[in-house]
Formats: structure tokens, sequence, C-alpha cells
């Protein structure tokens, strides 16, 4: 289990990225393939989030319909320091629920889950894993979720937790900060679940959409540390969105961060 510091690989302990030298020096960036643009991570209670908004159409429950939304990305390790070389990583997709390995194969796809699957030449474990060398070209990692994830009653108890570990010849394997992809529900169908996923999304003063100006208390951050206010266009900083965020976060963090984390990480953690 590469989340677990327990773990012995290559005669070391497994570094979590809370005991990382570089946690802010190798990060993982998610780009979407088709677009070829960065995808825009969310802070969200200290962790990073990718949103996945409800894609379904009234009347989808009514019927009984099922669709299902994939996404293909490039998931890529950004190493943003020269003090490390020649670095080699592996990207882990650790889907939840977790099911153990008899529930596993009765999977056919056909379940209120969602599914991560690595498409790269060098990949394992089912194809929640792929291999690759810091600063090369990422790997491919396929998304989906079906529609009746969005009308479960315990929808935040799903995610795809994203995670790289790394290591240079014989060093101990580190993680980087994990990426989790999770479903957002439309706000009418909040009140109809009365779960987590109430409870995770609050209303939030200035929420911004598309459509509206970026709050100026929001900031967008590039990899570098380095704050821009909406609108700057230096650093390759790309103008994004702001979505509703969960309570703990209004409690926890006085102001909502964006990020655009570098696109070259992905790794179980």
């Amino acid at each position: 289990e590469l989340r677990d510091s327990t773990e012995v690989v290559m005669n070391n302990y497994i570094v979590p990225v809370d005991k990382s030298p570089h946690a802010d020096d190798v990060l993982i960036d998610v780009f979407d393939k088709d677009l070829n643009e960065r995808v825009a991570i969310e802070m969200v209670n200290g962790q990073r989030v990718i949103y996945i908004d409800d894609f379904t159409k009234d009347g989808d429950a009514a019927f009984g319909q099922d669709e299902k939304w994939s996404k293909e990305y490039v998931v890529k390790l950004k190493i943003v320091t020269e003090d490390l070389k020649d670095q080699q990583y592996v990207m882990d997709a650790k889907v939840s629920p977790e099911l153990d390995d008899e529930e596993m194969e009765k999977l056919n796809g056909s379940e209120a889950r969602m599914q991560a699957e690595f498409f790269s030449p060098v990949r394992g474990c089912s194809n929640y894993r792929a291999a690759g060398r810091g600063r090369d070209d990422g790997v491919h990692l396929k998304v989906s979720i079906p529609s009746s994830v969005f009308k479960l009653s315990d929808i935040g108890n799903h995610s795809i937790d994203l995670v790289a570990g790394y290591a240079g010849g014989h060093e101990a394997v580190t993680l980087t900060h994990s990426i989790f992809f999770l479903p957002r529900p439309k706000k009418g169908r909040l009140a109809e679940s009365g779960t987590s996923a109430e409870s995770s999304i609050s209303d939030v003063e200035n929420i911004v959409t598309e459509d509206s100006e970026l709050d100026k208390s929001v900031l967008i951050q590039d990899v570098s540390g380095e704050l821009a206010r909406p609108g700057d266009t230096s650093n390759n900083i790309r103008q994004g969105t702001v979505s509703e965020v969960g309570k703990k976060l209004t409690e926890t963090m006085g102001r909502h961060k964006l990020i655009d984390e570098d696109p070259e990480l992905a790794r179980p953690g």
C-alpha cells in the first residue's frame, strides 16, 4: 500500500508528504487531454480537489436513466527544484468506497461507483497504477462516473484519490500531496441527499461563477508560491472559477485559494 508509511520499499520506509522536505517542490499536475489545458485544482479544507459537476438531465432520476461521464487526463510529476535528479515515480489511483478482492471481482461496470484507469504503457495493479520518470510527458488517467452516483445518499463517501510516490536510485520513496476527484451534486439535490454531501457544501458568500467577476478575496496561486489577483496573466496563470466550498473550509481558512499546480505528477498517496 503506497499510502502506508509503515511499508518498506527498497529497504526504506515510505516517506509521507507531511515528512517530505520537498512537499512543495514535487507536485502532481493535471491536464485535460482533449483541451490540452491545465485543470484547476481547488484547495478545500487543506485538500487538493478536482470537482466533477452533476451532468444529469432533469428527469433522469424519474425515468431511471443512467449515463456515464468520462474524461481522460494527462497527469505529470512536476519537479520545481534542481536538487532532485533522475527521479522515477509511480502514480496510484484509489477509488472509494474501497472494496476487498472478492467484491472487486464481482464488479461489472454497472455499479454506482466512480472508476479510474491508467492507459500508459507501464502500468499494473488492475490499471490503478502507472510508472514513469521525472520530467517526462506524464501518464494518462481515465476517470469515469455514472449519473447514478449523484443520486446516492452517501455521495460524500465517493472519491478517487490520486497520489504519486517518487525516488532517485535506492532512496526512500516519498509521497506527493494527493489530488481528490469528487462528485459535486446540483444544488437542488443536496436537500434530497440529507447526507455528508449536504454538510460538506455550505452557502458561502460571494460565490463565483464563470460569468461573474472573481471576488477580491479569492487569490489564484501558481506553483512558485507567488500570488496574483484574478485577471493577472503573468506567470501563465489562467483565470478560473471558485465553487461552493465545505463548511469546514470556511471555519478553518480565512480565504479560498484556487491553485494551478504544474502538470506533471501522478501518484498513489
